[in-house]
């Protein structure tokens, strides 16, 4: 089972598009909002200021999990979130 977290003030899209990948390649989930020391295979974070990097940050990193930033449009922010190790940004 892939286990899924998501911190994003349009939880309910996001959610929506991963379902349907998941549904479409019969993978069994379970996606529940981001909550802080959580052990998730997935986790994705909205990022649109420099403030909204302490979710990342704050999160204890696994070797395991992906971690996925939608929203940066400011390369800084961009930057930083390399910095802290984010496997792929939208």
């Amino acid at each position: 089972m892939i286990r899924v977290s998501i911190s994003s003030k349009n939880n309910q899209v996001i959610q929506q598009s991963f379902e349907k990948f998941f549904q479409k390649e019969q993978l069994e989930y379970q996606i529940v909002p981001y909550s802080k020391n959580t052990h998730q295979d997935i986790y994705i974070f909205e990022i649109h200021q420099r403030e909204d990097l302490k979710l990342i940050e704050d999160q204890p990193h696994f070797d395991y999990a992906l971690y996925y930033v939608i929203g940066p449009k400011d390369y800084d922010l961009i930057s930083e979130c390399m910095r802290l190790k984010v496997n792929l940004y939208f």
